[in-house]
C-alpha cells in the first residue's frame, strides 16, 4: 500500500455502507453482462472492496460485479480491501484484479463468459507463506503471460530464488504459477548507514522491454532513496536504474500516448511518464523540493534516457504531486496534489503540459485522499477521475489544458463504498 493510501486511513474515517444493508444490495454473483463494459472501478473502503462496471460514457451498469462477499464462484480467495486494477489496460477482454498485501494473488475473469476464470498466487512457494510480496501493479508480456512488480523483500534466509521478493517476475498464464524472476535487488541503494529497498511498484510497457517505478523506501518507509525507474529486460533478466536527478519516491509510471515532438522520437520509440511525490516524512517544502515528473525514453535498440524533468519545486503556483490521474496524450497529464500537512487544504486536480512546462489548477475536491488513478478516452475527450464518496467524477477534455467538470456518477448506490480507483478494460 502506498504511503499516502496509509497515511489517508490514519487521517481520515472509513466510510462505511450506511445507504442500505448489504444484505439488501443485489449479490455480487458475476452475472452475464447484457452490455460490454469499457470501465471497472474499484470501490474500497479498505476493509471490503466491490468492483464496479461503467459504459464507454461512463454510466453505471453494475455497481458490484464482485465483491468481498463473492464467495460461492470457485475462487480461492474472496477480495480484500487493498485491490487494485492494472495501471495500463491489458485489452484483452478480461477483468484482472491485484489483491495486493497478505492476499497476493492475481485474479482474471473473461468478461464475455464469467466462467472463465481463475486466480493465481504470486508466490512460487507455500513455503513462503509466512512473507507476503505485496504484488503493486502488472503489465502483458509477448509470450501472452502476465509481468508483475513485487514490492516487498523477503527476509527469510532459505527463501528460494523465485520466492525472494523486491523484483519482476513473470506468472505463466497456462500453470498460474511464478517461472521467472529480475532481482531488482541490486538497485537498492544506501543512504548513510540505511538500506534502501528498490521496492517496485508500478510497471508501464515499452516495447519489449518494461519501465518500472521504484519507490527507494526503507523498511519503515521513512526514509527514501534518489530518485529513478528500472529499465528491465524480462527476457534477459536484466534490470538497469535510470536515474531521476533531484527527485525520490517515483513509483508511479504510465506510457504516453505518442512520443514528445521535442526531442524529436525515432520509430519504434516509446516515451514513459514517471510521477516522483519527494522524501516521505518530510516537511512540504522538503517534499516539493523533490517531487515532479519525468518522461523517459525508451528507444527501439533498448536503451533509456530522461527527455524531459518537470519539477515542482519551480511551480509552487500549484501543488506538488503525489498521484499520477492519467496520461493525455503526447504531452500532457493530471495528477492529484494532496492537502499540505497539518492544514485543511483540500485535493486538488493539477494539468500539466509538458511541451511548455505550463501547469494548472483544473479541479478542488471537497475532500483529501480522495483523487485517485483514473482513466481517459483521447477519442471522446473524456477523463474519469474517482473522488471518493463523491464517485466517479467525468471531465471533458479540450485543447490548452482546458478540463471541464461535467458531472459525477453514483457507482455505488446501494453499498456506499468510496471510488478508488477507475481502469480502462
Amino acid at each position: 500500500m502506498r504511503i499516502t493510501v496509509t497515511l489517508a486511513l490514519c487521517c481520515v474515517a472509513l466510510f462505511g455502507c450506511d445507504d442500505a444493508p448489504l444484505s439488501e444490495c443485489a449479490p455480487a454473483a458475476l452475472a452475464p453482462l447484457t452490455r460490454v463494459p469499457s470501465y471497472a472501478v474499484v470501490t474500497s473502503d479498505y476493509t471490503a472492496t466491490a468492483i464496479a462496471l461503467l459504459d464507454a460514457e461512463g454510466a453505471l451498469l453494475d455497481e458490484a460485479w464482485i465483491d468481498s462477499g463473492t464467495t460461492d464462484i470457485g475462487l480461492g480467495a474472496t477480495l480484500n480491501g487493498d485491490v487494485v486494477l492494472p495501471s495500463a489496460p491489458l485489452g484483452d477482454g478480461a477483468l484482472t484484479l491485484v489483491d495486493r498485501f497478505v492476499t497476493d494473488v492475481v485474479t482474471r475473469i473473461t468478461l464475455a463468459n464469467p466462467s472463465e476464470r481463475w486466480q493465481a498466487e504470486v508466490r512460487a512457494s507455500t513455503a513462503s507463506r509466512s512473507w507476503s510480496p505485496n504484488p503493486h501493479d502488472l503489465a502483458g508480456h509477448a509470450s501472452g503471460n502476465l509481468v508483475l512488480t513485487r514490492f516487498e523483500v523477503n527476509t527469510l534466509p532459505d527463501a528460494a530464488e523465485l520466492d525472494r521478493g523486491d523484483d519482476v517476475v513473470l506468472l505463466d498464464m497456462n500453470s498460474r504459477a511464478v517461472t521467472a524472476r529480475v532481482d531488482l535487488g541490486p538497485l537498492g541503494v544506501e543512504v548513510g548507514a540505511e538500506r534502501i529497498r528498490a521496492r517496485p511498484d508500478g510497471i508501464a510497457r515499452a516495447g519489449s522491454r518494461y519501465v518500472v517505478g521504484l519507490a527507494r523506501l526503507s523498511t519503515a518507509f521513512r526514509t527514501t532513496g534518489p530518485g529513478a525507474v528500472a529499465l528491465v529486460d524480462v527476457d534477459a533478466r536484466t534490470a538497469s536504474a535510470v536515474p531521476l536527478d533531484g527527485l525520490a519516491y517515483c513509483g508511479e509510471v504510465r506510457a504516453l500516448e505518442a512520443a514528445l515532438a521535442e526531442p524529436a522520437a525515432m520509430p519504434g520509440d516509446v516515451d514513459v511518464l514517471a510521477l516522483c511525490q519527494g522524501a516521505t516524512f518530510v516537511d512540504e517544502d522538503t517534499r516539493r523540493a523533490t517531487s515532479g515528473l519525468a518522461v523517459v525514453r525508451v528507444t527501439a535498440d533498448g536503451a533509456a534516457r530522461v527527455v524531459r524533468l518537470w519539477r515542482a519545486a519551480d511551480h509552487r503556483e500549484v501543488g506538488s504531486p503525489t498521484n499520477l490521474i492519467a496520461t493525455l496524450d503526447a504531452g500532457r497529464a493530471v495528477y492529484a496534489a494532496r492537502g499540505e500537512a497539518n492544514s485543511d487544504t483540500t485535493d486538488r486536480l493539477v494539468a500539466v503540459d509538458l511541451a511548455d512546462a505550463s501547469a494548472e489548477t483544473v479541479h478542488v475536491s471537497a475532500l483529501r485522499f480522495a483523487l485517485l488513478g483514473g482513466a481517459y478516452d483521447a477519442a471522446r475527450g473524456l477523463l474519469l477521475v474517482p473522488e471518493g464518496e463523491l464517485g466517479v467524477h467525468r471531465f471533458d477534455v479540450g485543447r490548452d489544458l482546458d478540463v471541464r467538470s461535467r458531472d459525477h456518477v453514483d457507482v455505488s448506490p446501494c453499498r456506499g463504498l468510496p471510488a478508488r480507483q477507475v481502469g480502462a478494460l
